[in-house]
């Protein structure tokens, strides 16, 4: 697992009250999103990370679109999954823009 002190870009811990919305085809026009989540951590650049509700359509090589907090949609693939629970996830998001 990566670390603080070796990644290249720079994180951040998102607001208190800011959420992520989840849009699982990433390639499809418009912007309808599917779900929400929780913002663990986030880099403008680089990705983010996520808790999702438990769901087949966001699992690692997937294309997804992800609008955090009062920024616009980012395109970006699923690179990692763990489950936390029956129900719950973390999933790594890279962004492709």
């Amino acid at each position: 697992m990566t670390t603080a002190s070796n990644r290249r870009n720079m994180r951040y811990k998102p607001e208190r009250l800011e959420f992520a919305l989840v849009m699982y085809d990433g390639n499809k026009a418009g912007w309808h999103p599917d779900d929400a989540a929780l913002i663990i951590d986030e880099s403008a650049v680089a990705g983010c990370q996520l808790v999702m509700k438990y769901t087949q359509l966001c699992k690692p090589g997937s294309r997804v679109r992800v609008k955090l907090g009062h920024l616009d949609p980012l395109v970006g693939e699923v690179v990692w999954r763990r489950e936390i629970d029956a129900d719950l996830f973390r999933v790594g998001i890279r962004f492709l823009e």
